[in-house]
């Protein structure tokens, strides 16, 4: 799942933040462009955007990260609006929590959290309906004490999951991150559980926002 518009500075621009390496899987796979899937207003059903790896002058329109599990586009598709793509919002110093707001809080491990996506690819119907699964924070002072650079969710994970916001719902529902990667535990029959699932903060994906407003400047 691709997360949209994670920030309210960021919403002039309808551009789209999500993993890293969903994005890497894809040039890896030698397409040449990737495709958003997005809810149309007024329960018009869904539009599908094709949208190129590079531009026309052969810029690249994802731009990673250098270390981290994050990757924002680079570029303003006005046919989102056009379209009348139905957006949700969730803005700084309102709904999101970096590390200094989840602190103010007091954000500990056992707060429960709610995880979006499209766990296995699974839609059905005319429009898509995100998949809200319940999970509990189960490391998360490492974070906040500055050690870490990503925290841990005991909840399930799926393929198709990474991507998807990680929203704390005690007391407040603030937008905290999103889904990385699953860390798998083998069972002694050899079966695999996703039981606990790394969470890119607030902090690294405004990083790479700012990067990518940096390398819009230098173009424009």
């Amino acid at each position: 799942m691709i997360v949209a518009n994670l920030t309210e500075s960021f919403k002039r621009q309808r551009d789209l933040v999500t993993c890293k390496h969903a994005i890497q899987d894809i040039i890896n796979s030698k397409f040449n462009e990737t495709r958003v899937r997005m809810n149309l207003m007024d329960q018009k059903g869904t539009q599908t955007f094709s949208i190129p790896l590079r531009d026309e002058k052969s810029n690249p329109i994802w731009h990673f990260h250098p270390t981290k599990d994050v990757s924002v586009a680079f570029a303003h598709w006005t046919d989102f609006d056009n379209k009348g793509v139905q957006w949700q919002i969730f803005a700084d110093k309102k709904n999101v929590f970096t590390r200094q707001e989840a602190t103010a809080f007091e954000l500990i491990e056992g707060n429960n959290v709610f995880i979006f996506g499209f766990p296995t690819g699974w839609r059905k119907g005319r429009q898509d309906y995100p998949i809200v699964r319940h999970g509990i924070l189960a490391q998360v002072r490492g974070w906040l004490q500055g050690d870490h650079e990503t925290f841990l969710v005991d909840g399930s994970g799926f393929p198709g999951s990474s991507g998807g916001p990680v929203v704390v719902t005690d007391q407040i529902g603030a937008l905290v991150g999103m889904v990385s990667e699953r860390k798998l535990a083998p069972l002694q029959d050899r079966v695999e559980t996703a039981d606990l699932i790394e969470v890119i903060p607030m902090e690294s994906i405004n990083e790479t926002i700012q990067y990518v407003l940096q390398l819009d400047s230098l173009k424009t």
